[in-house]
């Protein structure tokens, strides 16, 4: 099977909260073992994109906990992307084969999905909290 390319934890994915870019690291890390075992057919698929969604879940709850913490106002929004987040990633883990692997399709859309909420979505938070702490 052939591969999409794997995400490079770069300078572009650094948000500059410790916490957060250490989770992003890990989720970048199970996310790339996916696009591995994927393209090599490898029987542990299964087990990376289950660990990856548990991953997934854990982060975005302490991301919104982080949210609440500085009172980020624009958090339903924030919420609401993770919730579609959170669907795709049960929508993908339920439609595979586990035969066939995942979809180079599916796997891309998964990959920028996530790469655009870190580098958009991600940042707004993280401006508001720097804003707030140097108006402080």
């Amino acid at each position: 099977m052939k591969k999409i390319k794997n995400i490079l934890f770069g300078d572009e994915l650094v948000l500059g909260v410790d916490v957060v870019d250490q989770q992003h690291k890990r989720l970048i890390k199970c996310f790339n073992s996916i696009i591995d075992a994927n393209a090599s057919n490898r029987g542990d698929l299964p087990n990376l994109f289950s660990e990856f969604a548990s991953y997934t879940e854990f982060h975005l709850k302490n991301e919104v906990e982080f949210m609440h913490q500085i009172k980020f106002p624009d958090i339903d929004r924030h919420v609401n992307k993770h919730d579609a987040i959170l669907a795709e990633i049960h929508r993908v883990a339920s439609s595979y084969n586990y035969d066939d692997g995942i979809s180079l399709d599916e796997l891309d859309n998964l990959r920028d999905l996530f790469v655009y909420h870190i580098m958009v979505e991600d940042l707004k938070y993280v401006e508001y909290y720097n804003n707030k702490n140097n108006n402080a």
